[in-house]
Parts: C-alpha cells; sequence; structure tokens
C-alpha cells in the first residue's frame, strides 16, 4: 500500500525546490487535513519558507510563494486539486480513483509488511 504521506512530501519537495531552488534546507510541513472542508491534507511550508527569503532580502508575500509552489507541482497520480487558502496554506485534494483503488487493495488484501529489501533489511542477529 502507498503511503501517500510520503508521496505528498516528495511531490512538494520537488515543487519547492522547483520554486525556490536558492534555499538551503527549506522547510517540508505536509500533514493530513485538520478539517475535511479543507482537502485531505495541506503543505503548511509556505510561512517558515517565507520568513527565510525575507532574512535573504527578498521581498515576498506568502500568498506568492504558495502560488509558486503550486505552480510547479509535478502532474502525479495522487492530487486532484490544490488550493492556496488564508496567508499561504496549500490545501490538497486527492484524486478520487487514486483513494478508492487504495481502499479497494485495501479491503481485497488487508494490511501487508512493508517490503524488505536490501536497502533495508532486518538488522536480526547483527551487532
Amino acid at each position: 500500500m502507498i503511503n501517500i504521506n510520503t508521496r505528498l512530501k516528495d511531490i512538494f519537495w520537488d515543487a519547492i525546490k522547483a520554486s525556490y531552488p536558492e534555499l538551503e534546507n527549506p522547510p517540508l510541513a505536509v500533514t493530513p487535513s485538520q478539517q475535511p472542508k479543507f482537502g485531505d491534507y495541506q503543505c503548511n511550508s509556505v510561512m517558515s519558507m517565507t520568513q527565510m527569503l525575507k532574512t535573504s532580502q527578498q521581498k515576498v508575500n506568502p500568498r506568492d510563494v504558495a502560488s509558486k509552489i503550486v505552480q510547479n507541482i509535478p502532474k502525479n497520480e495522487y492530487v486532484e486539486k490544490v488550493e492556496i487558502a488564508g496567508p499561504g496554506f496549500i490545501n490538497v485534494l486527492l484524486k478520487k480513483d487514486f483513494v478508492s483503488n487504495q481502499l479497494k487493495n485495501l479491503l481485497l488484501n488487508g494490511v501487508q509488511p512493508p517490503a524488505v529489501g536490501e536497502k533495508n533489511k532486518p538488522q536480526i542477529g547483527r551487532a
């Protein structure tokens, strides 16, 4: 099963880096929405990024920062729509087909243990 929070973080990281490549270690905050009326997830990185940009003598406002990030969100199979709310919050609505397929997979297969590959082998019996 796909970890959508991780996928969304990857998507927003790419958009943030494309929008502001000059920022070193920009903040990345993508969380489930606390209120369904605002969407499924939200990116709350904009206010911190705006402060970083102002510190580097750039005159920006949070909505412009959010707008630039939204413009650089790559095409993907997860996000249906993004909206800028308030001073710069980015609300994310997931594609219904994606959510439906994830639920169907969960109902048919149950919760599966994570795949164990060379990169993340369990360290059983190792000192």
